[in-house]
């Protein structure tokens, strides 16, 4: 009676593991849309915490409000990161693709002192650092930041592999 019972409570056991759900991978694709004011009222960026260049905020879809920054490390390595509400990271590093400028805005006079000339600037952009829901994160993808008076609009579009 006391075998029957616990190969019965073993086959159960066995059961109930096997309805575990597996843990496995996900490539997820995301999607950003980030706002950046700089150009103050004596032409000085705002202010931006610890070593970034210029910041804002904005929003990733499926997972809310953030904030955003490009940042220029000391080997010249050009970044930009988002973090989340709950203080989750993602760091890419980009690579300079290619840029447009509309018309010959860029040889308007006064262009070469002015920051208010449109351009739009395509970088490659491979995941170098996650922390928190991207721990351990891994991908690519394009970011494409949007130039024109004192305000850039940057799109992040990233397939991420999240372990």
């Amino acid at each position: 009676m006391i075998a029957r019972f616990a190969r019965s409570l073993l086959m159960a056991a066995f059961f109930v593991g096997s309805l575990a759900p597996a843990v496995a991978a996900a490539t997820v694709r995301m999607e950003a849309h980030f706002t950046q004011h700089f150009g103050g009222r004596n032409g000085e960026p705002g202010p931006c915490p610890n070593e970034e260049l210029i910041c804002g905020v904005g929003f990733v879809a499926g997972y809310g409000r953030a904030t955003d920054a490009f940042i220029v490390t000391p080997g010249d390595e050009f970044l930009h990161r988002f973090t989340l509400e709950d203080g989750s990271t993602l760091t890419v590093r980009l690579e300079f693709e290619s840029d447009a400028v509309p018309g010959a805005s860029n040889l308007a006079p006064g262009a070469a002192m002015s920051y208010g000339n449109p351009a739009t600037l395509v970088f490659d952009a491979d995941v170098m650092e996650g922390v928190g829901q991207f721990a351990d994160a891994s991908g690519s993808g394009t970011v494409t930041l949007y130039l024109a008076g004192n305000v850039d609009q940057i799109y992040v579009d990233l397939e991420v592999d999240l372990p």
